[in-house]
C-alpha cells in the first residue's frame, strides 16, 4: 500500500500542535457526551428568577440566558448537535465524492468529461444559496441541514479522488489486474480506493470544520436547528436576539469560543495529516 494509517498517525502525533488539537477535540467530545447527564439543570426549563446570571453564579458555571436556562448544559447540548451534523455531513460528502471521483477517473474519456463538467457546474453555484434553498424547502431539522450540506460539499473530494485515480490506474499493479481480467468495479474497490485513503482522510478532516461552520451559520440565520433544541449557531443567534453584548457578553461569546477552538483544532489536525501525507511523496 502507498499509505499506512498507523505510520501517518505516528508522524502527525510528533507535532505538538497536532497533540494540542487532538486533546482539545477529545475534551469537547467527552464533555458533549457526559456533561449534560451529570448537571442538575436540563438546559430547557425556564427560570424567571435566574435570567442572565453571570458565569459561576448559583451553580451555573457558564451563567444563564434570557430565559434563565443553564448555559453550561446548553453549550454542551449544542456541541452534540453541531458536531454530529458536521461529522455526518462530512462523511456523506466523503462517500459521494469518493465514489463520484473514482468512477470519473476510472472510466475516463467522455464519461469523465461529462461527470466533471456536472461537478464544475455544481461547484460554480455558491454553496450557501443551495443550502438555504434546501433548508427552506424542507424545514428546520437536523435531517434537512445534513442533506443540504451533503449535496453541496462533495465536489472537492471528487476532484482529489479523480486526480489520484487517473494516476493510479496507469500503475503496473492496476495494469496487471486488468490483464488478468479484473473488472472496473473490482479494480476501483480493490486497488484504486485503498491507495487513495490518505487523500480521502485529509479531505474528510478538512470537510468536518467546514460543515460545523456551515451548520452554525445556518442556525445563526434561523435556517438550521429549531429552538428550543440548541446548536452552537442557535445559541449565538439567541444571544444576539435577546441579550445585550455590553451587559451579557458571555451569552454570545461562549458558543462563539467553542465554535472557534473546534474549527481551529480540526483544521490543525487536517493540515498536519496533509503535511504527513505530502512528505511521503
Amino acid at each position: 500500500m502507498l499509505f499506512s494509517i498507523k505510520t501517518t498517525v505516528r508522524t502527525v502525533l510528533k507535532s505538538k500542535l497536532a497533540w494540542a488539537g487532538a486533546v482539545i477535540l477529545i475534551v469537547i467530545a467527552v464533555m458533549a457526551i457526559a456533561a449534560p447527564a451529570f448537571s442538575p439543570f436540563d438546559g430547557y426549563s425556564h427560570d424567571t428568577d435566574s435570567i442572565f446570571l453571570k458565569p459561576m453564579s448559583k451553580g451555573h458555571w457558564f451563567g444563564t440566558d434570557e430565559f434563565g436556562r443553564d448555559l453550561f448544559v446548553r453549550v454542551w447540548q449544542g456541541a452534540r448537535i453541531s458536531l454530529a451534523i458536521g461529522i455526518l455531513a462530512a462523511i456523506i460528502q466523503m462517500v459521494i465524492g469518493t465514489l463520484y471521483g473514482g468512477m470519473s477517473g476510472l472510466f475516463g474519456g467522455t464519461v469523465d468529461e461529462v461527470m466533471m463538467r456536472l461537478a464544475d457546474a455544481l461547484y460554480s453555484i455558491p454553496d450557501l444559496i443551495l443550502v438555504v434553498l434546501i433548508t427552506m424547502a424542507m424545514g428546520n431539522s437536523c435531517f434537512s441541514v445534513i442533506l443540504a450540506l451533503s449535496v453541496t460539499g462533495w465536489t472537492s473530494t471528487a476532484r482529489v479522488v479523480r486526480g489520484q485515480t487517473l494516476m493510479l490506474k496507469e500503475m503496473d499493479f492496476v495494469r496487471a489486474a486488468k490483464a488478468f481480467g479484473a473488472g472496473r468495479w473490482y479494480i476501483m474497490f480493490k486497488h484504486i480506493l485503498p491507495n487513495c485513503r490518505g487523500q480521502i482522510l485529509v479531505s474528510l478532516m478538512l470537510n468536518v470544520p467546514s460543515a460545523v461552520f456551515a451548520e452554525s451559520t445556518l442556525s445563526f440565520l434561523g435556517l438550521g436547528i429549531k429552538p428550543p433544541d440548541a446548536s452552537w449557531g442557535t445559541l449565538v443567534n439567541e444571544g444576539f436576539k435577546y441579550s445585550n453584548i455590553t451587559y451579557h457578553p458571555w451569552v454570545i461569546f461562549l458558543p462563539l469560543f467553542f465554535i472557534a477552538i473546534t474549527m481551529i483544532s480540526l483544521n490543525i489536525l487536517g493540515d498536519e495529516f496533509k503535511k504527513a501525507l505530502d512528505s511521503k511523496h
